[in-house]
């Protein structure tokens, strides 16, 4: 797909999510290609890194980078941008961007521009800058060509899942200036220099991750980052503090992979190109309103490793909250001459009950099963509107997008079993629910709904009822359910899938 769109365009645009196998995808193209290809890398520790992968597969891989102590030219040459101010490789046909969402002007646009014949394929896992995409028709990249998604890779079992929690000590960034997209730093720094609130937030973080391996912890400033490490070693966890002025960052980093370090407290340097996969922890003590930096962040917790089912994310910043979910953050349209700036829509709440963010039009935490009542008082609300609707008054059927869909057993007031499927919807907080009875009419009517959703083929009803815990959470989401009103209850209509 991406060597199709670059054969008809200039450039392609491949949008991966963490453990979706960028490097293989750079030596496919490579391989395919069959030409004079250059690897453009953002961090020297990479470089290598990459070209010994490439290696593995590719005859003819050098290296272009001074950190690394090697600038040959091959028939792929994996370059360091830090060492690309004057490169030129001659007859280069095709390049390769890791982390494309780098590309603003400076030494990535000086290259490009002493390449001008060359094909470009870039890759990112955010494909965002300042909350803006960066493909458009003004743009390098015109439009995205391929996705990896994080949901499809954790569906998939390629990722483990996050578990996001609002933290109770959290920072107060309500008065806090934005510009450039993302907070004033000199504001942050100030906000994040509060010693008591960080013993605070520490201490109860600390319980939280008593069942946690290896975690980081990312900070805001030095002096942050190295007042969060001494109220840890205070309480006697192992800590290494790695940032800017640590004199091996490198080493640093390796005594907390494999060393006997169980926290790294770190300030701009666990984010993108950094992979350890042991992490199952993830403190965010750094407010930002970067979707960028947080899904980078939080992507280094969800790789696999032996026993890793999840990795648990405390947010002490709010930043959840202001970037949206990890699996889609919010994102602004790119602003014309004329238009106004562009507001959320908040898709995510806070569960009150276990802290979780959970989808904002869900009543019942899909996490702990609280019912927020907050939730309930509005549906009332909405009920209470609906009541007086006119659509509803002319028994018109009604089309809502689907944002969630469950499965489960139900015990009905008649004493029978049921399976229930449960459809949550956009715009709309109250639930729809299809019921399933060992009835064949009432069964005939749940399967033909229920095998729409799922791969999986039940010989009976008592066949279903055994096994259908096991259905919850993979059923595919429908695009539509379309119901309608029949004296006091809804039925369904139909669905789009």
């Amino acid at each position: 797909m991406m060597l199709n769109e670059l054969c008809a365009h200039r450039t392609a645009l491949c949008t991966a999510a963490t453990a979706a196998g960028k490097t293989e995808m750079f030596i496919e193209i490579t391989r395919q290609a069959q030409c004079k290809t250059a690897v453009l890398v953002g961090r020297d520790k990479l470089v290598q890194q990459t070209a010994r992968r490439m290696r593995s597969v590719l005859s003819g891989v050098s290296v272009w980078s001074a950190g690394q102590g090697e600038k040959t030219i091959g028939d792929t040459t994996v370059v360091s941008v830090h060492s690309a101010d004057t490169l030129t490789i001659p007859n280069l046909r095709l390049l390769i961007i890791d982390e494309a969402h780098n590309v603003n002007g400076g030494r990535y646009t000086s290259f490009i521009k002493r390449h001008p014949n060359v094909r470009i394929a870039g890759f990112t896992a955010t494909p965002w800058r300042n909350s803006v995409p960066i493909y458009g028709e003004s743009e390098l990249f015109k439009s995205v060509t391929y996705n990896v998604g994080i949901m499809d890779l954790i569906k998939q079992g390629f990722l483990v899942p996050p578990i996001s929690k609002a933290m109770p000590e959290g920072f107060d960034v309500s008065k806090l200036t934005v510009r450039a997209g993302d907070f004033v730093m000199s504001e942050l720094a100030q906000l994040t220099s509060d010693r008591p609130k960080i013993i605070a937030q520490v201490k109860d973080a600390i319980p939280r991750l008593i069942d946690r391996n290896k975690i980081v912890w990312t900070c805001t400033t030095i002096e942050h980052a190295e007042s969060v490490g001494s109220v840890l070693v205070s309480m006697g966890e192992s800590v290494v503090v790695i940032h800017s002025k640590v004199p091996d960052i490198d080493y640093a980093m390796e005594c907390f992979e494999t060393g006997p370090f169980r926290h790294a407290v770190s300030v701009m340097m666990l984010t993108e190109g950094i992979d350890i996969p042991s992490v199952d922890g993830i403190v965010l003590m750094r407010p930002t309103r970067s979707p960028t930096l947080m899904v980078q962040t939080i992507g280094r917790g969800l790789r696999l490793y032996d026993g890793k089912k999840d990795c648990v994310i405390l947010d002490y910043g709010q930043t959840i909250a202001n970037c949206g979910p990890v699996n889609a953050p919010y994102i602004k349209e790119r602003r014309t001459v004329g238009t106004s700036k562009e507001k959320f829509t908040p898709t995510i709440r806070v569960c009150p009950s276990c802290l979780n963010y959970v989808p904002i039009d869900l009543v019942i935490c899909p996490d702990c099963g609280h019912e927020d009542k907050r939730v309930v008082d509005r549906l009332a609300a909405l009920q209470r509107k609906a009541a007086s609707d006119a659509l509803l008054i002319k028994r018109e059927p009604a089309t809502y997008e689907v944002s969630n869909v469950s499965v489960g057993k139900h015990r009905a007031a008649s004493g029978n079993d049921c399976v229930k499927l449960s459809f949550s919807f956009r715009g709309r907080i109250s639930l729809f629910h299809i019921y399933g009875s060992s009835h064949s009419y009432s069964w005939g009517k749940m399967e033909k709904v229920l095998y729409r959703l799922t791969p999986f083929r039940f010989k009976s009803f008592k066949e279903a009822w055994d096994n259908v815990d096991s259905l919850d959470g993979s059923l595919d989401i429908p695009k539509t359910i379309t119901i309608k009103l029949d004296g006091q209850y809804e039925k369904f209509v139909s669905m789009q899938t």
